[in-house]
């Protein structure tokens, strides 16, 4: 009796830890089903792109030089798919945009130039009823 209590207490134990890592090991985003990726670009920008149920939901966009419509060091976000959330982009040194109040598919930029070099993080959120982030990207203007 006494062995099968500890071998009972044991494996509790066991899959008390196994439930402690596979928790620390996660990401708040998968517990919303949300997968976010990062794409880096060799001019030091990136795009943080999310995705759920095969579906892609939209991206953050860190231009280090601007595109074809910005000139300067430029953060865009795009909303792709029409779920009643918006998306909300990030860079560190303190410049935000986001997808509020505009249809989806949309998208919204803001430009302005950046100190070159400077290297600083981007993040992207889907905003709604139940907010979720991605991780924090480094990039650099």
């Amino acid at each position: 009796m006494a062995l099968r209590t500890r071998l009972a207490g044991l494996i509790g134990s066991g899959a008390l830890l196994a439930g402690v890592f596979v928790g620390v090991g996660s990401a708040p985003a998968s517990a919303a089903g949300v997968t976010f990726g990062f794409h880096p670009y060799p001019d030091g920008g990136g795009r943080i792109y999310a995705s759920q149920n095969g579906n892609y939901l939209g991206d953050v966009t860190w231009y280090a030089d601007g595109d074809a419509t910005y000139d300067g060091d430029t953060l865009c976000a795009v909303d792709a798919y029409p779920d009643g959330r918006y998306v909300s982009g990030y860079a560190t040194f303190g410049r935000g945009v986001n997808t509020n109040g505009i249809n989806s598919p949309g998208s919204r930029c803001k430009g302005g130039d950046v100190k070159e070099g400077q290297k600083f993080k981007i993040q992207m959120c889907l905003l709604g009823s139940t907010p979720v982030c991605s991780p924090n990207y480094g990039v650099t203007s």
